[in-house]
């Protein structure tokens, strides 16, 4: 049976949840409302790879925070909807266990009659035994009036009379008696199977009444759970809009100087495209010694007496700047998460942890390595021409270090610098880079073998 303890720990649930007066959707409605949540959640989940291309070029605060808050916009619903289950499975289990304790009561109270009615009916039925043990006894002593000694005991009619009204008498009281010992009987055994079937009604009642506190206690630990996890969010939430706010005119600064940088290395690659037949006949003459001494090597018997035709051949042309490629930025159009404003990321991104070697795509003239700006330390690599007619370049950016000199020959593969986050916008250490065809900036990917 449920406790004093135990129902007012009951109250306590529905005071310390606040229920009183809330609006509790139906069980129904609830699970449509974490379906359409969860739907929601799912749908920031799948979007989250576009937000974090989008976020290509922010300061690492801006993405923390705004992935932060996309993070939490797609929990919070969730949560608030578990939060209302779980507050309306408390309600419906503080329901069931006063439901319980009331028929526990009850049933108690049932208890305790036929209790006393089984008490009384055994106080009749000994006091009845006792009165026919009497009567036995005195039948045994010969105290019995029988019919022939009503007959021949009387010493006359009035006796005789009288000795048969007595006679009457006290087998009409033992007949009653006898009646009355077998309804009390009777009445007994109805009092114990009754009081079989309450027992276990109770011992029943009882273990649902456990189950329903538990499943109480266990509710109320939901809700305070779910509603701690909210209150965390929420203030997880106020946080990550400050620090987004505080990033605007960060972000808006560092954009106008990335479009002033963009425009000025778009000048940069220009001028070298207009001096690029400068270069054209030391790139032919250093591929030819490269050539030759690839032949040496190999055997490779070549078929050229003066320049190479065209250089190596298009599909292999550019090779990947580190050794283990992964990208983590595409070249492309980027709208910018909290800002709206459209920009060009002008090339890929390779993950590239700090101080990671970095390699020339392909030989040629390094035509710039130094800071530049927000690309921070930069090297500008002259491929000259492709195989196809068209005239390359490469651009590698945020180096921690460089590792070349302007003017140099580099050849395919050779170190150039280490990754870094140099320049403008601090993104963490990265590999930004860049590719040019006929001085215009090109996706890398459509060059890279």
């Amino acid at each position: 049976m449920l406790s004093r303890k135990s129902l007012a720990w009951a109250a306590v649930i529905c005071l310390s949840l606040g229920l009183t007066g809330i609006k509790q959707a139906g069980a129904d409605e609830l699970d449509d409302q974490l379906a359409a949540a969860q739907e929601q959640a799912n749908q920031i989940a799948a979007a989250r790879a576009e937000l974090e291309s989008n976020l290509a070029g922010t300061t690492e605060k801006l993405q923390a925070a705004v992935l932060e808050l996309n993070a939490i916009e797609a929990r919070l619903p969730v949560a608030e909807v578990e939060l209302a289950r779980s507050q309306a499975a408390t309600q419906a289990a503080v329901a069931e266990s006063e439901n319980l304790a009331a028929q526990l009561t009850k049933a108690q109270e049932e208890y305790q009659a036929v209790t006393t009615q089984l008490g009384e009916n055994q106080i009749n039925q000994k006091a009845t035994r006792q009165q026919i043990a009497a009567r036995v006894r005195n039948t045994a002593k010969g105290q019995s009036i029988s019919t022939l000694g009503i007959v021949s005991g009387a010493q006359n009619p009035i006796e005789f009379k009288d000795n048969l009204a007595v006679a009457t008498t006290l087998n009409r009281t033992q007949a009653r008696q006898l009646a009355q010992l077998q309804d009390a009987e009777t009445a007994g055994l109805a009092a114990q199977a009754q009081l079989t079937k309450v027992t276990e009604l109770i011992t029943g009642l009882k273990v649902k009444a456990d189950a329903a506190l538990i499943t109480a206690q266990e509710s109320q630990q939901q809700s305070a759970a779910r509603r701690d996890e909210i209150a965390d969010l929420r203030a997880r939430q106020s946080k990550a809009k400050a620090d987004i706010e505080a990033q605007r005119d960060i972000e808006l600064l560092e954009i106008e100087n990335a479009k002033a940088d963009q425009l000025a290395i778009a000048e940069l690659i220009k001028s070298l495209a207009a001096t690029q037949q400068e270069r054209a006949r030391r790139i032919e003459i250093e591929r030819r010694r490269e050539a030759k001494e690839r032949a040496a090597l190999t055997g490779e018997i070549l078929e050229f007496d003066v320049l190479l035709p065209q250089g190596p051949p298009a599909t292999t042309f550019l090779h990947w700047p580190t050794t283990e490629p992964v990208i983590t930025s595409t070249y492309g159009e980027r709208q910018h998460p909290t800002l709206g404003i459209s920009r060009l990321h002008a090339g890929t991104d390779f993950r590239a942890f700090c101080g990671t070697p970095i390699y020339a795509a392909q030989s040629g003239i390094v035509v710039s390595s130094s800071w530049f700006g927000t690309a921070g330390n930069m090297v500008v690599i002259d491929h000259g021409d492709d195989g196809t007619g068209n005239y390359l370049m490469s651009r590698y950016l945020h180096l921690s270090k460089l590792s070349v000199s302007a003017d140099q020959w580099v050849s395919q593969g050779q170190l150039i610098g280490y990754s870094g986050a140099t320049g403008g916008i601090s993104t963490g250490c990265h590999l930004h880079f860049e590719t040019y065809v006929n001085g215009q900036v090109a996706d890398p990917m459509t060059l890279l073998s």
